[in-house]
């Protein structure tokens, strides 16, 4: 029975967020148009039958969207780059790094996925 009450409130919860973005989803749909003119799906447009029909009709010009993919890249390069290190494991009491094989461990994972 707890749960019911749980699922309620949350039904409640989210009825009212989508309400709250309601106000923004015009602004959000003006941007689409120059961003991303067929990637924008907000409510009540994704029943669409035809999907490969244009979502949008009218001029396209594509400076706006040439300008996200190059900030999409620097922002990449620049501030998460692959190539640089995010982190460095490494032990809060140091005197564990004498044991034999931490500190092998340690260089080993933090440099096996990033």
């Amino acid at each position: 029975m707890g749960s019911n009450i749980d699922l309620r409130e949350l039904r409640i919860r989210h009825e009212a967020l989508k309400e709250e973005r309601r106000s923004w989803e015009s602004d959000w749909k003006k941007l689409a148009e120059h961003f991303l003119p067929r990637r924008c799906r907000l409510e009540g447009e994704s029943s669409m039958t035809n999907r490969g029909g244009k979502m949008r009709k009218g001029k396209l010009d594509s400076t706006a969207f040439y300008a996200m993919r190059d900030l999409a890249a620097g922002l990449h390069g620049g501030l998460t780059s692959p190539a640089r290190p995010w982190f460095n494991l490494t032990l809060f009491d140091q005197s564990h790094l004498s044991f034999s094989g931490a500190k092998e461990w340690l260089d080993r994972h933090s440099r096996c996925c990033f």
